[in-house]
């Protein structure tokens, strides 16, 4: 055999692949070349003219389920080999592309291919791709074949397929699906999961400190600590980038406050701290949020029925993410946020009979601003997702229908509901410093509940509210159980 020179394109006169014995061959240049086969599977006669720079014959009558193209996946990605036909059965083409650069190793058969046949594309999620490319990966005269990906092609934040060209459906090219993979879609969920954990987190007074009214009707006006208990599941997620996302969420919140009494009502200043648990599910994984909480509140409680609560937090947010890829390989990921919320509370209770017992109706209005500063996430598998911050404005309408009854214990229940909508909650996000693709929370959703509070010799009050609200982007379940004890 002469001394082989280095080429970018090979000529094949013949290549055939078939029969169903793996004996092992290799066709090689010289060590710093790009080769076009690594591993031929079965015989193969290669004769190569350093002059013209092309192959006579490669020829294997052995083996099916053979492997040949561009292999290692490390080696350039803008090589074409040319043969006259090519005939097999599940035949493996691997190939190496840039799709986003728009080059990639191509298999040119100038006559006829037969057989129903595979195409390998390694993942790639560092490449910086839009969703909208196609990369042409075989052509030829007369294509008789049947090629599929062996998994689908994960380039940058998107996956790929193939199918046959518009202009020449001889031709095989690559494509977008417009389908994010299942990296893009756990990083990208992090704005989801920062923004519901901060709403779930909003509690209203009657969830965070029951009913501080059922104390004043046992006669007790004093300073208090509290804790609570609440967990759910929220589903039912909007959005082409973000759906098949569900979360179950628990979580713990507690607190101190001073009660001070002023001219026709009373003041509780206080301070709290919580703890949130989120649990996401993924399409193809799943993942775990931390919340950790402080804030300060004071809640002014009238006599005549008005209430004003109001509740300024600080949160930082810890999420992470395992999910797999096309190919089964497993991909993680971590984000950190911090963010700030300040919310009002007003509301006026209307009693239908005597005074602190009976049925009684309370209209209620919430407005709450918050604000979740951005983060870059960087995925194992090379993917890089910006998220932006985002402001929310949450303004809240509803009602209250309930019964107070008296006694040593009282007792009060209530059934509720309402109107909550964000009114701004703009995002957005950049896969590998891409272009900028908008989100928005801003949607409306009713919010019903039933609660109930019971006051224990003056001092013990413990109260449970069950919540489920519907409508815009999601759908929440949820369970609130809380004590307070007064001193």
């Amino acid at each position: 055999m002469r001394k082989q020179t280095k080429i970018s394109t090979f000529s094949l006169s013949i290549l055939m692949l078939s029969a169903a014995t793996t004996s092992f061959a290799q066709i090689t240049n010289n060590p710093d070349d790009i080769w076009w086969n690594d591993n031929f599977w079965g015989e193969a006669s290669v004769s190569q003219d350093s002059g013209d720079q092309s192959f006579g014959t490669a020829a294997n009558s052995y083996g099916t389920n053979s492997t040949f193209g561009y292999v290692p996946a490390s080696e350039a990605k803008n090589l074409t080999v040319t043969v006259n036909n090519l005939r097999g059965e599940n035949l493996t083409l691997q190939l190496n592309t840039d799709i986003a650069a728009g080059i990639g190793n191509k298999l040119v058969v100038r006559q006829n291919v037969f057989g129903n046949n595979y195409v390998v594309i390694n993942n790639t999620g560092s490449s910086a791709t839009t969703g909208r490319e196609t990369l042409t990966i075989i052509e030829a005269g007369n294509n008789q074949a049947t090629w599929t990906l062996k998994n689908k092609v994960e380039a940058g934040a998107y996956e790929y397929d193939i199918r046959p060209t518009a202009a020449n459906a001889n031709n095989i090219e690559l494509y977008s699906t417009g389908k994010v993979t299942s990296t893009a879609q756990a990083a990208t969920s992090f704005l989801n999961i920062a923004y519901l954990t901060t709403y779930i987190e909003n509690q209203t007074l009657l969830q965070r400190l029951g009913d501080l009214r059922n104390s004043e009707v046992a006669g007790v006006k004093s300073d208090g600590f509290w804790m609570k208990g609440f967990g759910g599941k929220l589903s039912a997620f909007s959005g082409s980038t973000m759906k098949g996302f569900d979360m179950t969420y628990t979580g713990t919140q507690l607190g101190i406050d001073k009660n001070i009494d002023i001219q026709d009502g009373r003041l509780l200043v206080g301070i709290m701290a919580g703890f949130t648990r989120t649990n996401p599910n993924y399409n193809e994984g799943d993942g775990t949020g931390k919340n950790y909480t402080a804030g300060l509140y004071a809640t002014y409680l009238n006599d005549n029925g008005i209430y004003v609560d109001n509740v300024l937090k600080y949160n930082s947010m810890h999420n992470q993410f395992n999910v797999k890829d096309t190919v089964g390989n497993a991909v993680k990921g971590t984000g950190k946020t911090q963010g700030i919320m300040l919310s009002t509370e007003v509301g006026k209770r209307f009693w239908l009979e005597s005074k602190q017992q009976g049925f009684y109706l309370e209209p209620q209005a919430q407005l709450s601003y918050g604000y979740q500063n951005g983060d870059t996430v960087h995925a194992s598998n090379g993917l890089k997702v910006g998220l932006s911050h985002y402001n929310s404005t949450l303004g809240r309408i509803s009602g209250i229908a309930g019964y107070q009854i008296q006694g040593q214990n009282p007792v009060n229940i209530y059934i509720k509901t309402g109107v909550v909508r964000e009114m701004s909650g703009g995002a957005s996000y950049r896969f590998n410093n891409g272009e900028k693709n908008n989100h928005t929370f801003r949607s409306s959703w009713f919010d019903n509940g039933i609660g109930a509070n019971v006051t224990i010799s003056k001092q013990h009050n413990i109260y449970a509210e069950a919540d489920y609200s519907t409508g815009g982007k999601f759908d929440n379940a949820m369970m609130n159980i809380g004590y307070r004890y007064s001193f």
